[in-house]
């Protein structure tokens, strides 16, 4: 058990809890690989939600996620912030980032582009023109 701390019993209790929290309750007892890639990065997150953490870093969490399990992981990282975590996302899939985010920060070959609201991000000639083309920008 190392640094958990606590007895089996309580950890198989937040295991069950977390998976249900991201909706593979009906899934305990099957191994991984019975698992589809979407289905994967919710047990990453339920695996994280275990230890209550206060920030939670995610590396393209949509990666492999099909669009339904997409709303459904945008729906739980939403109720997470609004519980009062943290969560740093980064994230090349904007419409799913713009659907969690309430700030933005767009980097450009390791270099800070703009940062602000998914509004404001949405609008900047600069983001514009970085991710559409010169030509789309204003």
């Amino acid at each position: 058990m190392g640094k958990w701390r606590s007895s089996e019993p309580d950890l198989v209790e937040k295991a069950k809890a977390a998976l249900a929290r991201v909706g593979l309750a009906d899934r305990v007892g099957e191994t991984v690989a019975n698992l589809s890639g979407g289905e994967l990065r919710m047990l990453e997150v339920a695996r994280q939600l275990i230890r209550d953490p206060k920030i939670l870093l995610l590396d393209e969490p949509t990666a492999g996620v099909d669009p339904s399990l997409q709303g459904k992981l945008s729906k739980i990282l939403v109720d997470l912030h609004k519980e009062g975590r943290t969560l740093i996302v980064v994230e090349h899939n904007l419409h799913f980032l713009f659907s969690i985010a309430d700030k933005v920060i767009v980097l450009q070959q390791g270099q800070l582009l703009s940062s602000g609201t998914p509004q404001e991000i949405q609008t900047d000639p600069k983001v514009i023109a970085a991710y559409l083309g010169d030509e789309h920008a204003a």
